[in-house]
Order: C-alpha cells, then sequence, then structure tokens
C-alpha cells in the first residue's frame, strides 16, 4: 500500500485507489501520516480535526472515522495505544513524504562525501516525488501547518543540494535560469544567492554575479533589516578578486566546487567570532556529584590522556544535562569556544552524517563554503588542524555511533570532546580509548528533590508559593535528552517525603519521568494530587499514558521508540518477547525459550539491547530491565503479536520453568515423593548445592511466574509452586512460602485438580504452623486429608495427618499430636516402602513425647526413624532427627552425646543448604556445651545460630539470645 501526501492525499492499494472517506476522515488519516508510528492523542485529535469549537459528539466522531479508515486501510493499520489516543503503523517505503526525505538525507551523506554523481541521482529522484505543496486538497488546516512546513523546507534544501551536486558537476550556465527564478521566489535564502553569484561568474559573467549580490544585500537589509552572511560576503570577495578556487587554470574555466585539496587554514582577517553554540543552561539542577568532579578532574588536565570523554546511559536519564550543566560552569577554560550539535541518533530523522557536520563545524571557523573539501576525511583533516592550537570544547550529543563521531573528534590539542549517547560505544573504548562516564537513575533523595523543586519553581512562576519548600531554580534543558536536575530540599512533611518517594520508584528515578510527573502536579492542589497520581502510576496499564505531555509528543514511550528504530527487527522482536516475561530478571536460557532461538544467537540479540540501555546484564547470566522499560516492552508484544502467538510462548516459558524447578527439586529431595511428573529436565544439576544456587538466582522470576500463571495457565501455576518446596524449605522463607502457596492453592482449584490442591494445601499447612498460625495450620491439614481420601490416596492422606500432628507439636499439644501421629501411622501400616513416612512419624513421635516429658519412649522413636532415614531419607532428615536426639541427650543428662549428635548434624545440614536447620544444629551444640560447661564453644554456636536465625527473621532469635544472656554475653546488635 502506497500513501501519498506530496500533493493531493490519496492512497493506493495494488492497482486501485482506494475512496478515503468524508473530509474529517481524509483529515484524521493526514494528521496520523504526520505522526507515523507515532501516539496521537484524542485530546490533539479533536483539536486538528475541529480547532476550538468540537462538538459533543468529537470523541465519539474519532471512533467512527477510525473504524471507517480501518476498512479501507485494513485493522492493523489504525491502532488504538493505551487508552486516549491512536497510531497509524506504517513503513517509510509506503510513504512517499519519508521516502522524499530519506532521499534527501542520502543526497546530503554523497556531497558530503564528494559523489557529486551520486548525490544528483538520489537528490533528483527526491524532487520526483513532489507533486506540489503537501495536502494541497486538504483546507489550510492548523493541524497540518507544521507538517507542510516541516516538508516544504525539506522541498527547498533538495533543491539547493540538487543545484550543488550540479555546480560540482560543471553545469553551471545551464543553472542561471532556474537559480534566477528561485531567488525570486526566495529571496531570503542566501545559499541560492551564493549559487546564483557562482552560476554567473563561472559562466563569464562577473558584473552579473556582483550586481546579484548587491541585489541581495538590498533585500536582507530593506526586508529583513540584516546584513549579508559570511557565506555570501567571501563569495562577493572571491569575485572581486578573482580567487584561484573559483578557477581552474589548467582547464581554463571556474574550478568545480569537489577539490580535493584545501588549505588548512581561512584567509586572516581582523576579527574572528568565536564559537558559543551551547544550550541554555539547565536550570535547578541536582545531583550527580561525581559525574560532575569526574568531569571537573578531567578538563584540569589531571587525566592528560582523556580529552575524549563520553556520557552514556538510558534514555531520560540526564546525559545532555549533565554535560550542558557542566560545559556552562566550565566555559572560561574554552577561551576558543564552544561547539554543539545534536547527532541525532535517535531522532525520528536519520543521524546526521559526520561530513554535514564538519561542514558547519568549517563554516563556522570562516572557511567558505567553496573552499570546503568534499570528502569527509579531508574534512576531518581541516578541522583538526584548525582547532590544533586552540582551546575549545566540543559536544557531540546524541550520538547514533562509534562510527559517527570518530572523524569529529580533534587531535592532539587542548581542546575537549564530550560525547553523549545511549550506546556504550564499546568501540569508542576500544580504538580511542575513551574513558566512559555511565550515568543511571538518580538516587531516591536527588529523585525526590527534582519533583519537589519542580513544583515549587512552578508555583513561584504563578505566584503560587506556600510552605517552606526551597531549592534552587528549575527549568528544561534543550536537545535530546533531557533530565537530572534540581536543587534540594530543606523541608518536607514526611506523608509527602513518602509520596513522592513512591512517585520517584513508579518513575524509576529517570529524571525525563520525574519531569512529567512533575508536570501533572503543577498546576495542582500537590497535597492530594500526588496521592492520586500514585494511585493512577501503580496501575501498570496506564503508568506510560500518565508519562507523556504535549500532545505525547514529550514521553516515556516516544524516547523508548526512539531508541528500538535505531534496531534491527530481531532485536525489537527480542525486546517484545522480554516484555512477556513475569519476573524481574530472565536468563539467557528463558530469553532462549521465549525467542525458539540458539544460545548464541540469544545472546547476541540480548547484547544489542545492552549495547543501547533497554536492558543491563546482571549476575548469573540473567539481564534485568527498568520497570518502564518492561512495560513498554510488554505492550509492544501485545499490540504486535497475535492472541495465538502470546498463549504459544507464555505456555513456553511457563512449562520451562516448572520442568527446571522441578528438576531442581529432585535434586534437594530424591527420597521423597515427587511433585508430579515432568516430561523433560531442560535444566541439569550436579548437586544439591548448585540445585539451590539455581533456585537462589530465579526466586523472584519463579515467584513472579506463578502469580502470572494463576491468571490463564492454573495448572502450571500449582506444579511451578510445588516444584519450589525443597528451596522454601531449606532457605526458610516462610511468608514468601505462605502468600506464594495461597496463591498456587487457589490455582490448583480452579485448575480442577484435587491430587495438586491437595499437595500444595497440605505443604501451605507447614509453613502456617511454622509461622505460629495453629488455626490455618489445623484447617488446611483437615482440607488436604479429605481431598486424599476422595482421592484414594492412602499416603498423601497419612501425610496429612502427619502434618497436622506437627502443628500440634509447634504449638505445644504433644497428647493431641500423638492421637493423629497413632491414626497416621494405622493408615501407613497399609502402605509398602513407605520408608520416608514412616521415619517422619517415628521422629514427630519421638518429638511429641519429648514435649510430654517422656524422655524414655522419645528416644525408643528416635532411634527407629533414625535407622530408617540412614538406610531410605535424605541428608536433611538425617541431620533434623539427630538435631532432635541431641537435646533429648542433653535433657536425659549424658555427657558426649548431645555434641556428637549436634556435630554430626551440622554437617549434614551444611552440605544440604538448609539455612534453618544448620542455625538448629548450631543452637543444638552451643546448649550442648553450655551443658558441659564449655562457655567458648558454647558461645562460638549460639552466636552463630542466631545471626542465621536473624537472617531468617525467625522467632527462634530471641530464644538464643536468652541462651547467651545466661552465658553472660551481650549479643552484637
Amino acid at each position: 500500500m502506497q500513501f501519498k501526501v506530496l500533493g493531493p492525499l490519496h492512497v493506493r492499494s495494488g492497482d486501485a485507489t482506494p475512496a478515503l472517506g468524508p473530509p474529517k476522515q481524509r483529515l484524521l488519516l493526514a494528521v496520523l501520516l504526520g505522526h507515523p508510528h507515532g501516539f496521537v492523542s484524542v485530546d490533539h485529535l479533536v483539536d486538528a480535526l475541529w480547532g476550538a469549537a468540537p462538538p459533543p459528539s468529537a470523541e465519539a466522531n474519532i471512533r467512527l472515522y477510525a473504524r471507517g479508515l480501518r476498512l479501507v486501510l485494513g485493522t492493523q493499520r489504525i491502532l488504538r495505544e493505551g487508552r486516549a489516543g491512536y497510531r497509524l503503523d506504517v513503513e517509510c517505503g509506503e510513504v512517499d513524504a519519508c521516502r522524499f526525505v530519506g532521499l534527501v538525507q542520502d543526497g546530503q551523506a554523497a556531497l558530503a562525501t564528494g559523489d557529486a554523481t551520486g548525490a544528483r541521482r538520489s537528490l533528483g529522484e527526491a524532487l520526483k516525488l513532489w507533486q506540489g505543496p503537501p495536502f494541497c486538497d486538504l483546507p489550510a488546516e492548523a493541524a497540518l501547518r507544521e507538517e507542510r512546513s516541516r516538508l516544504e523546507e525539506w522541498h527547498m534544501v533538495a533543491l539547493e543540494r540538487r543545484i550543488e551536486a550540479d555546480l560540482r558537476l560543471g553545469q553551471d550556465a545551464s543553472l542561471v535560469a532556474e537559480l534566477t527564478a528561485l531567488v525570486d521566489r526566495n529571496a531570503f535564502r542566501e545559499r541560492l544567492w551564493s549559487h546564483l553569484m557562482l552560476a554567473l561568474y563561472r559562466s563569464g559573467r562577473q558584473a552579473e554575479a556582483l550586481e546579484t549580490y548587491r541585489r541581495a544585500r538590498g533585500i536582507l537589509a530593506d526586508e529583513l533589516g540584516l546584513e549579508p552572511s559570511r557565506e555570501l560576503r567571501s563569495m562577493e570577495k572571491a569575485i572581486l578578486t578573482a580567487d584561484p578556487w573559483l578557477w581552474n587554470a589548467a582547464e581554463n574555466r571556474p574550478l568545480r566546487v569537489d577539490t580535493r585539496t584545501a588549505s588548512a587554514r581561512p584567509p586572516a582577517s581582523g576579527h574572528r567570532e568565536v564559537p558559543a553554540q551551547l544550550p541554555a543552561r539547565p536550570l535547578g539542577f541536582v545531583g550527580r556529584d561525581g559525574e560532575l568532579a569526574r568531569l571537573n578532574e578531567i578538563a584540569s588536565g589531571a587525566d592528560e590522556e582523556a580529552r575524549v570523554v563520553a556520557v552514556v546511559g538510558p534514555p531520560g536519564v540526564g546525559k545532555t544535562a549533565l554535560v550542558v550543566r557542566w560545559a556552562h560552569t566550565a566555559r572560561h577554560l574554552f577561551g576558543d569556544g564552544q561547539f554543539f550539535v545534536d547527532l541525532s541518533g535517535f531522532g525520528v530523522g536519520r543521524p546526521l552524517d559526520p561530513g554535514l557536520v564538519l561542514e558547519r563545524f568549517l563554516r563556522v571557523l570562516d572557511v567558505p563554503l567553496w573552499r570546503i573539501p568534499a570528502d569527509t576525511e579531508e574534512r576531518a583533516a581541516v578541522f583538526r588542524s584548525l582547532v590544533a592550537d586552540r582551546r575549545m570544547l566540543v559536544v557531540l550529543d546524541n550520538a547514533a555511533s562509534a562510527a559517527q563521531v570518530r572523524a569529529l573528534l580533534p587531535g592532539a590539542a587542548p581542546s575537549l570532546t564530550l560525547i553523549t549517547s545511549r550506546l556504550r560505544l564499546d568501540g569508542l573504548a576500544t580504538t580511542h580509548g575513551v574513558p566512559r562516564i555511565p550515568l543511571g537513575p538518580l538516587p531516591v533523595a536527588d529523585a525526590v528533590a527534582l519533583l519537589r523543586d519542580r513544583l515549587t519553581q512552578a508555583r513561584r512562576d504563578t505566584g503560587d508559593v506556600t510552605g517552606s519548600v526551597t531549592g534552587g531554580d528549575t527549568g528544561d534543558v534543550t536537545g535530546s535528552d533531557t533530565g537530572g536536575d534540581t536543587g534540594s530540599v530543606t523541608s518536607a512533611d514526611s506523608n509527602g517525603d513518602t509520596g513522592a518517594e513512591e512517585l520517584a520508584e513508579l518513575c524509576d528515578r529517570i529524571p525525563l519521568a520525574l519531569r512529567i510527573a512533575a508536570s501533572r502536579l503543577e498546576m495542582s492542589a500537590y497535597d492530594s494530587a500526588l496521592p492520586a497520581l500514585v494511585a493512577e502510576m501503580t496501575d501498570e496499564r496506564v503508568r506510560l499514558d500518565r508519562l507523556a505531555v504535549d500532545e505525547n509528543e514529550i514521553s516515556i514511550r516516544a524516547v523508548l521508540r526512539a531508541s528500538l528504530r535505531s534496531l534491527s527487527e530481531p532485536v525489537r522482536g527480542m525486546f517484545r518477547l522480554l516484555g512477556l516475561h513475569p519476573g524481574p530478571e530472565p536468563s539467557l536460557a528463558v530469553a532462549a525459550v521465549l525467542a525458539g532461538t540458539a544460545a548464541d544467537e540469544t545472546r547476541d540479540l540480548l547484547d544489542r539491547l545492552v549495547s543501547v540501555h533497554l536492558l543491563a546484564p546482571v549476575s548469573g547470566g540473567h539481564y534485568a530491565m527498568h520497570d518502564l522499560v518492561r512495560i513498554y516492552a510488554r505492550e509492544r508484544f501485545l499490540a504486535e503479536e497475535s492472541a495465538s502467538e502470546r498463549e504459544r510462548r507464555m505456555t513456553a516459558l511457563l512449562t520451562w520453568y516448572r520442568d527446571a524447578a522441578n528438576a531442581a527439586d529432585r535434586v534437594l529431595r530424591p527420597k521423597e515423593r515427587p511433585n508430579f511428573t515432568s516430561p523433560t529436565r531442560p535444566v541439569g544439576f550436579a548437586d544439591a548445592a548448585s540445585a539451590l544456587a539455581w533456585f537462589d538466582a530465579e526466586a523472584a522470576n519463579l515467584d513472579a511466574a506463578v502469580r502470572r500463571a494463576a491468571e490463564s495457565h492454573p495448572a502450571l501455576a500449582w506444579q511451578i509452586a510445588a516444584a519450589m518446596f525443597g528451596w522454601l524449605n531449606r532457605r526458610h522463607h516462610a511468608r514468601q512460602w505462605a502468600d506464594l502457596y495461597t496463591v498456587a492453592a487457589d490455582a490448583a482449584a480452579t485448575a480442577g485438580d484435587p491430587a495438586g490442591e491437595a499437595m500444595i494445601t497440605g505443604r501451605l499447612a507447614i509453613v502456617h504452623s511454622l509461622l505460629g498460625d495453629t488455626e490455618r495450620a489445623v484447617s488446611a491439614c483437615h482440607r488436604a486429608h479429605r481431598l486424599r481420601l476422595g482421592l484414594g490416596d492412602t499416603l498423601g492422606a497419612a501425610t496429612a495427618l502427619l502434618n497436622l500432628a506437627a502443628a500440634y507439636i509447634n504449638a505445644h499439644r504433644p497428647e493431641e499430636a500423638i492421637r493423629w501421629l497413632e491414626e497416621a501411622g494405622s493408615l501407613g501400616a497399609r502402605l509398602p516402602d513407605a520408608h520416608h513416612f514412616t521415619a517422619l512419624l517415628h521422629s514427630n513421635l519421638g518429638e511429641a513425647h519429648h514435649l510430654a516429658g517422656r524422655l524414655t519412649q522419645a528416644m525408643s522413636h528416635y532411634r527407629i526413624s533414625l535407622e530408617i532415614s540412614e538406610t531410605g531419607c535424605g541428608d536433611r532428615d538425617i541431620a533434623q532427627i539427630l538435631v532432635s536426639m541431641s537435646a533429648l541427650h542433653r535433657d536425659m543428662g549424658a555427657h558426649e552425646e548431645p555434641i556428637s549428635c549436634g556435630e554430626r548434624a551440622l554437617s549434614l545440614a551444611t552440605r544440604t543448604g538448609d539455612t534453618l536447620l544448620r542455625a538448629e544444629a548450631h543452637e543444638a551444640l552451643g546448649l550442648a556445651h553450655a551443658s558441659r560447661e564449655r562457655t567458648g564453644a558454647a558461645v562460638t554456636h549460639l552466636e552463630a545460630a542466631l545471626a542465621l536465625f536473624e537472617d531468617l527473621r525467625h522467632r527462634r532469635a530471641g530464644v538464643v539470645r536468652d541462651h547467651l544472656d545466661r552465658l553472660g554475653v551481650a549479643p552484637a546488635g
């Protein structure tokens, strides 16, 4: 499908030209074509279609017109984005205006490299696309005025550059008539006058060339009150003096502009203008003290090698603000001037060609246009020569690549070059040793200061300042990357601080996002608007909607979209897929599962995202995204992938987590009853330590996977949770365990899986008991028991009673525990080879009798349990029994047995990685040594136990403190 706007608006689909509907519907399409791939808010569209007096039905009419365009263009062309706007999904090649601008940029780039023939070809193709003023069949609506002006300016640039190419190719006389007509219609475009003067001079019409200058000077003076530019004045002087740069003596005709030689310096003059191109100073700058200090250190010459520095970081983090802020404070160090150029590395158009940038620099340095070499490398050589002895600051903002900036770097000189980029610029670091200053989110205090100072300044501007919030001035920085600035806050109420901190975190502490959020609060009552905005932005579905202003031209979506635009489709696809991941730090292995690609290919895609700061590598082969980036990635995935594709990839992702976790759990609990039968083992584990390490690294991802699966894949939700049991138990993450298994139990019930619900509910009872909630523990045990009996699962039913008895033991109700243990034993007696169950039964009986004061009976049960465990159970079960036996031996007055049992228990507990069990073993050993009056050893083990219990936030920590207190030791902290 082809969209034509250069002239009348129309669309072609194959050989057909579909009707675009009524005028307002055509205008809607025109406005969207002015924002290809860009979000346009409903408010903006209402203004565009109806101006200041829209009808009450305006929004409904827009929906109607959008529906009409979908019928003409296809349902995937006009997309609703978020809750408040639309965007048109088209490729650049489908829109004549986009192709036109691209061809003009190709022509400019060709001129910059000296390829006049290629430039003439590209610019000629561009001008063929121009069929008249853009949207000329539509009313002169204000909504199209900016886009029309933009394209008409590109048209003039195309004409000027095509004529420049023709001049380089020696087509002088043939251009005079065309240029005469053009200057008559565009009297204020000085480049056209310069071209006409050169064409006349080269055609042997020197007097007319000088008369043309006088005419141009008169028009500029009379109409604008201006003197001609340096370029025009230089052209007149060259013609008056028959400058050899304009004439090729060997061929006895004027010299072509594309000469390969150039003087290193412009003609001497009495006055040299000092460039001062820095944008406005960003007012009210916050923090970044370390980065500013580093720039001061470099400028002072402390680091003689660092004359080029790159400030790198994600979009919106404040790179430009930092550099411009510092540059203004350090202007006195660069008396020969300051250059600033936005390289448009991540803008809507193409990145600036370095040859064009060098042309700008050389013209500012008084080199006439015709003396500027055509070749980029030669331009770079002239630039280096001109600044060799000057102390200048060159700011190259928003660089697209290392290659773009290499030609723009001064040589060995007192000059300093500062580069900002969303890329890491590894190439520059490698080839030029360029140091990089990474910029990340603001610290919380600085982020809050930015919010408050911005609001204070806004109220100061409107004469509405109350309270005692003080700080520096504020304001925005021009350029491609804003943020990172305000003063300090000396006082605020604590509730406001809390709300501001919450808002700062919701903005990822990114300055651009913070500024947008502040702008939403500026005209509101702060105390009421802040909680409301925080509440809104807590909902991830609308967070990015709230982080957009000025018809969404300034938004987090916009800067992220610009970063993605520079990437290939496979990399963009990987970005979208990461938005599907439920957890905070996907691993390389999971990314490969999502993408369906090999590990090496996946790593390359992820590395590309890392290079533009959309992703950050973290430990263990994992990657992290800021929340705002993750939300945007998920938006893009949902918008660009079909429902069936979303389902396929989500199922693959959750299944992988289930099977990997189950494989790890089987290594942790090889002798215990399996959770379920897993068809694959996507990850292998050498031992329990490696399985625990994997769980530690994936914990947050697994937790998030359970919660996401509960919404759409309930069977997978309870299975993933079940596979986490061994890790939750060993690490004693009791609160997480309780919360997660509550979700999992509901998911199993939703899935209609009573076996899964029984397993999860039984394990939920364990953690309720550990948390001291006996009532919930007992209720869960009875529920699990009923479910198991209904399934005919005798072992499961007996295990539920075992857990019920354990709950009563933890509640210090041993007689009730023994009653349920005897019933569990009756059920278990019918089961063959139930070694693990039988060992647990006797261990619990030993604990219950110990608690009831029947020490001999308790020891008998413990010994039976230990004998069974040593032949049919794992190290953890053995260690748990030995801890209990150590305590019982001590209560029975034994001498060495409490210590030997405790030492063996500690060794086994350490091997299993069970933190709680290790703490219990240390406590048992400490008490055993204390009973033998070995105070030093007792204190050592008790302090180790205390540290572990405190890490786990276990209530047993208080008991151990009492032990140490009785030994006359004051625990640390």
